[in-house]
């Protein structure tokens, strides 16, 4: 194979049995589609296009990720704006759900100084954007409130 093989999304599986169990428990969804998921996102968010090396019998890639992204607190990017993103991390949350993650009470506190801020950031959505008011209503991270999660937790280590 090669690379210009895997940028295409060609796939050779080595181990059958492997694949297939993972292909039966839906962690993966098509051969091959992995690589070009990873190109596609890194154009999306502006990123430089991922390189791949072979060294020897062995392969290297390397993503970029954007300087510009790191955390940095400001008047857009607050404390409670980053603790709502980590409550956010795993799944979409109603507002009394993110309000008991991050352990208040007060509903007018949480709307102004956390849910506010982060949906004017743009890090935080509406599931159902054309029903804001819906008793259904749920939030999720945006595109950028994924990408700075990923960036705060790099920070972090």
């Amino acid at each position: 194979m090669t690379i210009e093989d895997v940028k295409q999304g060609v796939s050779k599986i080595r181990n059958r049995v492997l694949a297939r169990v993972f292909r039966e428990l839906d962690l993966i969804e098509q051969w091959g589609s992995g690589f070009r998921r990873i190109l596609r996102e890194a154009e999306e968010l502006g990123l430089s296009e991922p390189v791949i090396e072979e060294i020897g019998m062995r392969v290297r890639v390397t993503i970029f990720l954007a300087e510009q992204l790191k955390i940095h607190v400001t008047e857009q990017v607050t404390e409670q704006v980053i603790r709502l993103i980590h409550c956010l991390k795993d799944k979409d949350l109603s507002v009394k759900e993110m309000i008991s993650c991050l352990g208040m009470s007060h509903r007018p506190t949480f709307m102004y100084d956390y849910l506010k801020p982060a949906m004017d950031g743009g890090f935080v959505e509406m599931t159902q954007p054309d029903s804001p008011k819906s008793p259904t209503q749920k939030y999720r991270l945006s595109r950028k409130g994924q990408v700075m999660f990923l960036s705060e937790k790099g920070q972090n280590r």
